[in-house]
């Protein structure tokens, strides 16, 4: 990646979740998921994916794509937009956004 990437352009990190229609009934962790194209839950997946972007060119580097683990719930959050992700995640691609950062 540290060789694709220009390092004398602007680049930033980003997390953005997509969900993925599902409607099988033995999908591993289907469930209601906010769909933004529908403005509305649906059952299916939600992926979480975290990149490096260059903001002059607008390419992007993925750096994982990790599946949302359903949660029940009661109700719906009060703000369907916003992701939950795993500090662990994140934690898992700071050293490579860090590592972009210090080849600057």
């Amino acid at each position: 990646m540290n060789q694709a990437l220009n390092h004398e352009r602007t680049l930033i990190a980003v997390i953005d979740c997509s969900f993925i229609p599902k409607s099988g009934k033995k999908t591993e962790g289907k469930a209601s998921f906010y769909n933004g194209v529908a403005g509305r839950p649906e059952e299916g997946l939600e992926i979480s994916v975290m990149a490096v972007v260059e903001l002059e060119t607008h390419l992007y580097y993925s750096l994982s794509v990790q599946q949302i683990p359903w949660r029940p719930t009661t109700e719906l959050p009060k703000n369907p937009l916003t992701a939950k992700v795993k500090k662990s995640s994140i934690k898992r691609e700071k050293k490579e956004i860090q590592k972009a950062q210090c080849l600057r």
